[in-house]
């Protein structure tokens, strides 16, 4: 029974991913927030780089994997007052746009910011690598707002295992066709584009991912360019609690139109931006729990795991993921927080 089902989840679940248009799932989205919307990256206001690792459905060899590492660093000042972020510690960010209206509400640049990530994705039937490079530009508005606006370019591989893949009717399936006329590798460049309005307590953002058509994975030429994209929208609040605790609900949804609408809920709880716990629940039946903490000063770590609510749930032994995140604020001078 449970080599029946191991086949039938790797096949059904990479032969959907192909033909669905698949675009990576990770469960601690909001702690990754600059591969979904570019408009996120430099927002942290330090150097920061991460690396992680996802392992879907546990229990089973050949399983979708997924690796990814990625930076982003704000670039040049400011424009506050130099004992703004000098003087006082980054953990209270409210006393920084004190100081500005103190002073006048001086006029303030725009801030921009690069990054990059890179997402090695291994889907059995089909193995994928995405590079891409990030920027974003960013305003300061009233109320302690910024409006933040990027766009992120890239290029993706894809590599066909063609001994894996048995297909009934070989003459007549479109997509085994198309995949024998590119050859079991080939390539598409990338294009994705987001918009976010924040301050030091709320978000609220939106992305489109996968811009350019994947000439390689439409099935037939008369598909619509819709179906390769996929539309993210995020928000969420943080609420200061007593004894330095911090609770921040959040919520994502994904639409693209070639598979079922995906919505996301989560609630965090913080305590000194030291240790953090999370709980969540994801539409493709799914309870999330996670744990993080701040091993050193420019070291933190995140785990979390997924439990399946399917049928079959029972089977899978959840999904695994791992995060490590370096932040070195100490090289950026006149960031916003």
């Amino acid at each position: 029974m449970k080599r029946l089902i191991t086949f039938t989840l790797i096949f059904l679940g990479s032969f959907w991913d192909v033909k669905g248009q698949y675009h990576y799932v990770l469960s601690q989205y909001f702690q990754n927030m600059e591969i979904f919307n570019p408009a996120f990256t430099g927002f942290s206001n330090s150097l920061e780089l991460k690396a992680g690792y996802r392992k879907q459905w546990a229990a089973f060899d050949g399983a979708p994997e997924t690796l990814f590492l990625s930076f982003q660093t704000p670039l040049g000042r400011s424009g506050y007052p130099p004992f703004a972020y000098n003087s006082l510690r980054v953990s209270d960010p409210d006393l920084y746009f004190k100081l500005l209206q103190d002073q006048g509400n001086k006029k303030i640049k725009a801030l921009h910011g690069i990054g990059g990530f890179v997402v090695s994705e291994n889907l059995n039937l089909l193995k994928k690598v995405s590079f891409y490079a990030s920027y974003s530009i960013r305003f300061q508005l009233r109320n302690n707002f910024q409006l933040g606006l990027g766009a992120s370019g890239g290029y993706k591989t894809y590599q066909f295992d063609r001994d894996k893949f048995n297909v009934r009717n070989e003459e007549n399936d479109a997509l085994f066709e198309s995949f024998l006329l590119n050859g079991t590798n080939s390539g598409s460049f990338d294009l994705n584009a987001g918009i976010a309005l924040y301050s030091p307590k709320f978000h609220l953002s939106y992305s489109i991912n996968q811009l350019v058509p994947d000439p390689t994975l439409l099935e037939e030429s008369s598909q619509s360019p819709e179906i390769n994209r996929f539309h993210y929208l995020t928000i969420n609040y943080s609420l200061d609690l007593p004894s330095k605790l911090k609770v921040t609900p959040g919520f994502l949804l994904r639409y693209t139109a070639s598979s079922p609408l995906l919505t996301y809920y989560s609630m965090e709880l913080d305590y000194r931006d030291k240790i953090w716990a999370m709980v969540a629940y994801r539409t493709e039946k799914a309870i999330i729990a996670g744990l993080g903490m701040k091993l050193a000063k420019t070291l933190r770590l995140n785990y979390s795991y997924d439990f399946s609510l399917s049928a079959i749930g029972e089977y899978l032994q959840g999904s695994h993921e791992v995060m490590l995140r370096f932040e070195f604020p100490q090289f950026i001078r006149g960031s916003f927080y």
